[in-house]
């Protein structure tokens, strides 16, 4: 998944199940995305953007 985020830039639908730090499951469903410079010539790592977290 990261690595086609490396190569297309961004990637959509990735979801997973997550513990807390209390212990609790939660799903999470994933938007990932390059951080670019402001000129667009160096990647400064990654984001991700999760909407809801529905807990299991």
């Amino acid at each position: 998944f990261v690595k086609m985020v490396e190569e297309k830039g961004f990637s959509t639908g990735y979801s997973g199940i997550r513990v807390s730090a209390e212990g609790n499951c939660f799903r999470i469903n994933a938007t990932l995305w390059n951080l670019m410079s402001s000129d667009g010539k160096r990647k400064l790592g990654q984001a991700a953007c999760f909407r809801t977290v529905p807990y299991l």
